[in-house]
């Protein structure tokens, strides 16, 4: 993703790689997303950046159910305590 992407075009990469319904349910009052951007390893990297996404899952019986709905998860997710 290139650095000029700011915060529009970020969220619609995520959901395209997320798909959909993940994306629309990680839009929960309960979850955050948290975007970790460096400089990209695989291209130049004063233009493109790599992006790391994070669901930060605040309720402790929501992240339980997060995780059972969710059998083979593509990424990590973690809870806050």
């Amino acid at each position: 993703m290139k650095w000029t992407h700011k915060d529009k075009l970020r969220d619609l990469w995520v959901q395209r790689q997320l798909g959909d319904e993940l994306y629309t349910e990680l839009q929960s009052d309960y979850v955050d997303l948290v975007y970790i951007e460096v400089p990209s390893w695989h291209m130049p990297d004063d233009m493109y950046k790599d992006v790391q996404v994070f669901a930060e899952i605040r309720d402790p019986k929501m992240s339980m159910w997060f995780k059972l709905k969710q059998p083979k998860p593509k990424y990590n997710f973690s809870t806050w305590t």
